[in-house]
């Protein structure tokens, strides 16, 4: 619970090379934290490219470490317009990524339903 917590207090995530976050990319997303990230060129170092791109935000989509670097810096002088953009991010995230994936292992959304809410809680045995 505290981890995800952790990103109400996060602007900008920067992803890591040249192995991106994956997971750790998709729980920013999640909690409406855009993931800034330098595409690398093997799937390993491009997830985070897709799914920045897949929620409509290819400009968190970098090529090359300058590039990145410049980016990080405009993003930080416009905090208010990605304050704006935070709330959206989840919505985004389920309608894009979450729902294909839903939809291609019936009944995983039931599952889930099903899965304990804080950390640590264990789900009651039939």
């Amino acid at each position: 619970d505290l981890y995800l917590t952790a990103y109400h207090d996060i602007d900008i995530a920067l992803d890591t090379t040249p192995f991106n976050g994956g997971t750790t990319s998709y729980e920013a997303i999640w909690m409406g934290v855009p993931v800034l990230t330098l595409a690398g060129e093997r799937l390993m170092g491009r997830q985070t490219a897709s799914l920045m791109t897949g929620i409509g935000h290819p400009e968190f989509v970098t090529e090359s470490k300058q590039a990145f670097v410049a980016q990080a810096f405009k993003l930080t002088r416009q905090l208010d317009v990605l304050t704006e953009d935070r709330a959206a991010l989840r919505a985004r995230a389920a309608a894009t990524i979450a729902a294909p994936l839903l939809e291609a292992a019936p009944g995983a959304d039931a599952a889930t339903s099903r899965t304990p809410q804080r950390a640590g809680a264990r789900p009651a045995l039939p």
